[in-house]
């Protein structure tokens, strides 16, 4: 620990940021490189039909929209407690074993922060989900939108 200097800490201060911007342009980068490739678009397609489809079902019932949303925080918080439950296990097994191994202690930190941005990314995708139950009509429009750029008038998938 004592050799953990000021890159090290600059490094995780910006890993968790990064990870997040970088899931939430993923989609559009992926739409738009669907509208180069051909296969890739039909791909695009399907995933986008998949979607609307699911948020259709859970937004007809208000009940639905309810259950997924008490789903994703038990997610959540099964994924914190996992990943803290491992975080503190490397840290004490770095303690006891061979005089304070830094590998674990290492480990640790990675298993940390790969936690935290895969619970950052889990809760963006909930929050953008019920937005998108929430605004059904808007989402569908949004969906004809994606689907015509990739040259899909609306055929079934």
């Amino acid at each position: 620990m004592d050799q953990l200097n000021f890159s090290f800490w600059f490094g995780l201060a910006l890993a968790i940021p990064i990870g997040i911007f970088v899931n939430l342009v993923t989609p559009s980068i992926g739409q738009w490189w669907a509208k180069r490739n051909r296969s890739r678009s039909l791909q695009q397609t399907k995933a986008l039909k998949r979607e609307l489809l699911k948020i259709e079902q859970i937004a007809k019932e208000p009940g639905q929209h309810q259950v997924f949303l008490l789903e994703a925080v038990l997610l959540i918080t099964l994924l914190t407690s996992a990943f803290g439950v491992m975080t503190g296990l490397f840290f004490a097994l770095s303690n006891l074993a061979f005089s304070g191994s830094k590998g674990l202690a290492i480990g640790a930190q990675f298993t940390s922060i790969f936690g935290g941005v895969l619970i950052a990314r889990e809760v963006i995708d909930t929050l953008r989900r019920s937005k998108q139950i929430k605004n059904i009509d808007k989402y569908r429009e949004e969906v004809a939108t994606k689907l015509k750029e990739l040259g899909d008038g609306g055929t079934d998938a």
